[in-house]
């Protein structure tokens, strides 16, 4: 990377909380071979997907969550909805484009944000929030998870929440915490979503497809399935499942983008597949066309292969 190169890199990073997506990168003359270099040589570290920042790591620690909530809210990639990206407790990424950074303290005033920052996709929002639903990460107060799952169903609607609210359980948070949260918000606007998304939460789904998928299916009035099952017949490992109708030998399987990322990884889902088919079981399957665009396609999946499960189950008898 040729000195002048570095010197546009610097000043880009410098308008946005030291934080360079790929877009920049690209919009800047960077090849994937610089990338790789500065990278490599440890000039700069990718401090999440999508998005690179320089190594050296700042004493101040109120900074360093604004970096990581920057390089959140500014990257390209198309549906950044996986929690697991905001290594942040308080911020959980669950929205493409949309970000919520819950602050608690005094605002800094002494921290240049740009316009590219603080944008419409920045939620700013002062409330009182109680002690025990403060945490502290990087050393900055932050809402904790749970009271950040339910603010986000307030703000964006049910399906968001649930999701973040599963990766909160996940993570360690009591479903009492989530309930607790939503207590706190009555009266505030979209508080009657807050308590659904508590009541909706599990701590068995690993991804957030499959909180999507379970909560369509739960908001239709149908079964709602177990989730992450091991399938185990006459002795022999099938797999872990995402979701089981366990008395309609039914299996959901939520194939997101990338879950099948080699051929290899075709090749034995395949077999797995044709296991769990073989051992009596009927598969639907579904991806984010279905479960967050077009729910109606994934509810009629779900109820003929309930359909068809009952029938079997009749003639068996």
């Amino acid at each position: 990377m040729s000195p002048e190169l570095q010197q546009r890199v610097a000043l880009r990073a410098g308008e946005q909380a030291g934080v360079l997506t790929p877009a920049d990168l690209a919009d800047l003359g960077c090849t994937r071979t610089d990338v790789r270099t500065t990278l490599r040589r440890g000039t700069w570290t990718q401090i999440c997907h999508g998005a690179i920042a320089p190594t050296a790591v700042t004493d101040d620690p109120q900074l360093a969550a604004l970096q990581l909530a920057a390089a959140v809210l500014l990257r390209d990639e198309a549906v950044p909805l996986r929690a697991g990206d905001a290594r942040l407790v308080g911020v959980l990424d669950v929205a493409a484009r949309v970000l919520q950074l819950s602050l608690v303290g005094r605002v800094r005033h002494d921290v240049a944000l740009t316009d590219r920052f603080v944008d419409p996709r920045t939620d700013i929002r002062c409330a009182a929030v109680p002690d025990r639903q403060v945490v502290l990460a990087h050393g900055v107060a932050v809402t904790s998870p749970a009271r950040t799952a339910i603010d986000l169903g307030r703000a964006y609607g049910l399906l968001r929440g649930v999701i973040a609210a599963d990766q909160a359980l996940r993570g360690g948070a009591l479903p009492a915490e989530l309930h607790e949260a939503a207590a706190t918000c009555k009266g505030w606007r979209g508080a009657p979503v807050g308590r659904d998304v508590a009541s909706m939460a599990r701590n068995d789904s690993e991804s957030p497809l499959e909180s999507v998928g379970r909560t369509q299916i739960a908001l239709a009035g149908l079964a709602v399935p177990k989730g992450q099952v091991t399938l185990v017949h006459r002795g022999r490992f099938l797999g872990r499942v995402d979701h089981l109708w366990e008395d309609l030998r039914l299996v959901g399987e939520a194939d997101g983008k990338g879950k099948y990322g080699r051929i290899e990884d075709l090749h034995a889902e395949k077999q797995r597949h044709d296991g769990i088919v073989d051992a009596g079981y009927d598969i639907v399957r579904y991806g984010w066309g279905e479960a967050w665009v077009r729910p109606g396609l994934l509810l009629a999946k779900v109820r003929a292969a309930m359909a068809r499960a009952e029938r079997v189950g009749r003639l068996a008898a």
